[in-house]
């Protein structure tokens, strides 16, 4: 593991059309060095149509547990996050086909998909922004993928 590497996840909302809207975002690098941001929405909750309410309502209670309306960082700049996280970095890691896909599209760079990591075990989330126990966080999940490469 000496290459310089980050592993990336997050969290999102799939709404109606297959709009994937970016919700929670966590990175560690090689040296555990971690980053973490939970974006604002870009449209308030009352505009969503009765369907993508639901979806939303389901994914809170049941997924990640992230307030639709929560966040402190405008979703307008999670590209750019992305981008910086993986400048100069030789390798990018991210768990799952369709996460390594959005990434790769941004980065324009390859991505290697941790489809050997098994299954990330829900822990007891690693910030503060999760409203319930044992949610799903990316700041949990990139900790809990450094220690699977890592060996521990």
């Amino acid at each position: 593991m000496a290459d310089r590497f980050v592993i990336i996840d997050f969290q999102w909302y799939t709404l109606s059309g297959e709009r994937v809207v970016p919700k929670e975002l966590a990175s560690c690098d090689n040296n555990f060095r971690r980053s973490h941001f939970v974006f604002k929405p870009v449209l308030n909750f009352g505009s969503l149509s009765s369907t993508d309410q639901r979806t939303a309502r389901y994914v809170y209670n049941y997924h990640h547990c992230l307030p639709w309306d929560g966040g402190n960082t405008s979703l307008g700049e999670f590209d750019d996050i992305i981008k910086f996280l993986c400048f100069n970095m030789e390798k990018i890691y991210v768990k799952g086909k369709e996460k390594a896909n959005y990434i790769k599209a941004i980065v324009n760079k390859p991505v290697i998909e941790l489809e050997h990591a098994g299954r990330i075990k829900r822990d007891k989330p690693s910030c503060m922004f999760h409203v319930g126990n044992y949610c799903v966080c990316a700041l949990t999940n990139v900790e809990n993928l450094y220690n699977f490469l890592s060996g521990n």
